[in-house]
């Protein structure tokens, strides 16, 4: 073979490569050689799907390692993270950067500012996850991960329920709840999460296997309403059926999913107990808190919520500093009969107590970017990244869910893997991975 034809064939190859490559497939030359992103990093993150369900600290080693070899393989920089994402990425780390300044002015102990801001690292987590599943062949696989980790939890919860076994939270505690390695809560977001996913694997997988699937949505369901207590889980699968219709058939599918509601609701009402308790509960603390005699409550969340916003009205524009929110409150409510928290039940509200109503309002912000950035990306990706938004956006209205390892990082990585798709789509994002010294 002649030189010109040798040089033919190499342009050819190099021209098939590129047209399969991904984003994060392309490397840039450093000297003569060429360094590609680290497969153990994307594996890595793979990994941390499937240990989000399954137990906290695993969860912390995985996403440690996760973290370490990203940072040993790419060695990331401010701009190297911004690029990916789009404006959801930069508002992550801009809240961070937020968090970190109000330090500076907080009422607390440096050391409890400190630890406050490690509280939030997820919001760093997103742009190290979204520069990774830039690489479409890791997206799917970080999916299963996680359901199969939510299958396994499931599984194991309906093992305890069968039986006289005590296989997670104890019973002594929490009698009527079937949890395995979260809290009532974390669970409950999590399979409302994992019935949401499933549907959408039902609707794009071929053959008999797309059964499999709904039989997992049924059970996930059953699990929510009626072996677990908790309220939030019933509005977040409540609002990602909704979404799931309106996706499926628009604005007929907004009354499909309202007469689907309407009609689970009663018949859970009618047949089970946990959920007949806490209906009852709910309505308890909104009598106790705005009815003629003002009670305290078994759960006095709409007491945090008041006395918070008291906290916030002497407060409004700076806040009080970054991890400053106990002792604020336990200064609001010194001399009363009202308990003191650690967090009010609620990320906008803690997160406009630190900073004043712009960091509610940053946090709203970001989820709105969010979601506006799904209407840039592939139908299973937006879908994926509504899903997450949603469900994150309603359960921090009861819950401060990103200060939790588990809520933090569900949102994270969720948000990381839909908005690697933008960044594939992004003719800016390339791979600047220079080889660590």
């Amino acid at each position: 073979m002649n030189a010109a034809a040798t040089t033919q064939s190499e342009f050819t190859t190099i021209g098939q490569f590129a047209a399969d490559a991904t984003v994060l497939d392309e490397v840039r030359p450093l000297g003569s050689r060429s360094v590609p992103l680290s497969t153990v990093t994307r594996w890595l993150a793979v990994g941390v799907g499937f240990s989000i369900p399954v137990s906290t600290s695993f969860s912390e080693i995985m996403v440690g390692l996760f973290v370490l070899s990203c940072l040993i393989t790419d060695r990331p920089t401010w701009r190297w993270m911004a690029q990916a994402g789009g404006g959801a990425v930069t508002l992550s780390m801009g809240l961070f950067a937020l968090l970190t300044v109000g330090i500076v002015w907080s009422t607390a102990d440096l050391s409890d500012g400190f630890r406050c801001l490690l509280k939030y690292r997820e919001f760093l987590y997103l742009p190290l996850m979204a520069r990774v599943f830039t690489d479409r062949r890791f997206r799917e696989p970080a999916m299963w991960s996680f359901l199969a980790g939510c299958a396994a939890i499931l599984g194991l919860s309906y093992l305890e329920w069968c039986t006289p076994l005590d296989l997670g939270i104890t019973r002594e505690e929490f009698p009527g709840d079937h949890v395995i390695s979260k809290d009532r809560i974390v669970h409950n977001l999590l399979m409302s999460l994992f019935a949401y996913f499933c549907a959408l694997e039902f609707l794009r997988t071929p053959g008999r296997i797309r059964w499999l699937f709904l039989a997992l949505i049924g059970v996930a369901a059953f699990n929510i309403v009626f072996l677990v207590q908790g309220r939030t889980g019933y509005l977040t699968l409540s609002a990602l059926l909704t979404l799931l219709f309106a996706n499926l058939f628009g604005k007929r599918g907004l009354i499909a999913a309202a007469l689907v509601l309407l009609l689970g609701a009663s018949v859970a009402y009618e047949t089970s107990q946990v959920v007949r308790t806490r209906f009852d509960l709910t309505w308890n603390q909104f009598k106790n808190q705005f009815g003629a005699e003002r009670k305290h409550s078994d759960d006095p969340r709409l007491e945090f919520y008041v006395t918070t916003m008291t906290l916030l009205r002497n407060h409004p524009w700076m806040g009080t500093g970054t991890g400053s929110f106990e002792r604020e409150y336990a200064e609001v409510i010194r001399g009363t009969d009202v308990s003191p928290v650690s967090e009010p039940h609620n990320e906008y509200l803690l997160l406009s107590v630190q900073l004043g109503l712009v960091g509610g309002f940053a946090f709203l912000t970001l989820l709105g970017t969010q979601w506006y950035s799904g209407r840039r990306i592939p139908d299973w990706e937006r879908q994926v990244l509504q899903g997450t938004v949603l469900c994150i956006g309603i359960g921090s209205l009861f819950n401060s869910l990103l200060l939790s390892v588990t809520g933090g990082l569900i949102w994270s990585y969720f948000t990381g893997l839909a908005c690697g798709a933008w960044g594939e789509r992004n003719p800016n994002v390339v791979s600047e991975i220079p080889r660590p010294s």
